[in-house]
């Protein structure tokens, strides 16, 4: 395994807000820069988890100047916080999650994201 292909691949949705356009795998660094600069994920840079895209573009820069494992790792880590964050969330986990009538105050758009 070389220095700039992560331990475990990450799966993330093409498109957050468009779960029907499927999941692609990011398995290395430059598929996860790919990922991090995408016309999907670019806008959130801009947005409330403006943080996690710079911290996580900040660590796959890093790790991709500096070949090293545990950059690596930090930079897996970094995306995958981003990823999770903005990823959608499965009507049958948002419905574990919530009782029924937050679940459709929420789906009425009462709540934003």
């Amino acid at each position: 395994m070389s220095d700039e292909t992560f331990a475990t691949p990450l799966m993330a949705a093409v498109n957050p807000r468009r779960p029907e356009l499927g999941k692609r795998r990011i398995a290395s660094l430059s598929e996860g820069l790919s990922a991090l600069y995408s016309p999907a994920l670019i806008e959130v840079r801009d947005g409330a988890r403006g943080d996690l895209w710079e911290e996580a573009a900040s660590a796959l820069c890093a790790a991709c100047v500096q070949s090293d494992p545990a950059k690596t790792a930090a930079a897996r880590t970094a995306l995958e916080r981003l990823l999770k964050a903005v990823s959608p969330i499965a009507n049958k986990r948002r419905k574990a999650l919530a009782a029924d009538d937050l679940a459709l105050w929420y789906a009425a758009g009462a709540l934003t994201s």
